[in-house]
């Protein structure tokens, strides 16, 4: 089965995280690297950025978020930044 070519929006769209999120997992090797399509242009493989996000959930459920754990630390740096907090952010347990 041919392998499908997803663009940004779309893996904003499935992840739920914004463009800068995406590229700052992908630099640190925690997100699947993108594909060349054209100058200019990159692509993801839905298959796997749904391994992703299946990993992800099964972080969760087996009490492991990893992971997961590094999100509020990026709500605090758009704090910083002057960036208002994402529709739906929850406070940090606590705060």
């Amino acid at each position: 089965m041919a392998k499908r070519l997803i663009r940004r929006p779309k893996v904003s769209e499935i992840t739920g995280l914004a463009s800068s999120s995406i590229y700052e997992v992908m630099a640190k090797g925690r997100f699947p690297k993108s594909v060349p399509i054209s100058p200019g242009r990159v692509a993801w493989v839905e298959e796997e950025i749904l391994d992703w996000v299946a990993a992800r959930v099964k972080e969760r459920d087996e009490g492991r978020a990893e992971l997961t754990a590094q999100w509020p630390r990026i709500a605090v740096k758009r704090l910083r930044m002057g960036l208002p907090r994402r529709k739906g952010a929850q406070d940090a347990p606590g705060s």
